[in-house]
């Protein structure tokens, strides 16, 4: 509480999210949805910056779900994608170490799901999911030319299968898959002019 450098930290939110369907039928349907998030931390402490240290995220996201029912079979497609414009502010009493963290995370994939009752008891659930992530970010330093940038994409895949069998008049359910999953990163890049990060400048 004695900290000359203390402030006090704060937090600001805004969200606003809407949503649209439309049936085309008993069988099909169609829903699209959008979000939009802005939240900003303080984050206690001040030296040269008149908020202090502080964090802003702003993001944006899209969603899309079909649905349809073709005789004993449901199908259900989704999609979506997300942006995240990550800001970050860091205050320090040396004002050559001052510097923002400007970076961009974008988050996009589908999912499909196809599920038929197999008898009275069971439900049959096949599935596949795709999710793809990326950052462009860098490390600007206010008082010179100094920077740190790093980049990537992580691809991840997964497949499922899963049964869903209910007793005694659907108290008791029990629910049995296997899924496999798998993730690749690429396009890995780190790059930096301040020492001794530029040794490990390159691709990843």
């Amino acid at each position: 509480r004695d900290y000359d450098n203390r402030i006090d930290r704060f937090v600001e939110e805004f969200n606003v999210s809407a949503k649209l369907g439309y049936d085309f039928d008993d069988a099909s349907s169609l829903e699209l949805g959008y979000a939009y998030y802005d939240d900003r931390r303080g984050e206690g402490y001040k030296y040269n910056i008149p908020e202090g240290s502080h964090r802003d995220f702003d993001t944006n996201r899209v969603n899309l779900l079909y649905k349809r029912a073709v005789n004993d079979w449901q199908w259900q497609l989704s999609g979506f994608y997300q942006r995240e414009e990550y800001y970050w502010h860091r205050d320090f009493a040396d004002t050559a170490s001052i510097y923002k963290v400007l970076s961009d995370r974008d988050d996009y994939g589908t999912a499909l799901s196809v599920s038929t009752d197999i008898s009275d008891h069971s439900t049959l659930i096949l599935g596949a999911d795709m999710r793809i992530s990326e950052v462009d970010a860098i490390d600007d330093y206010d008082a010179s030319s100094d920077f740190a940038m790093n980049k990537g994409r992580l691809e991840q895949y997964a497949f499922y299968v899963q049964d869903e069998l209910r007793f005694l008049d659907d108290r008791l359910i029990v629910v049995g898959g296997i899924r496999f999953d798998t993730a690749k990163f690429k396009d890995g890049l780190y790059e930096s002019n301040v020492s001794p990060f530029d040794l490990v400048s390159g691709s990843l």
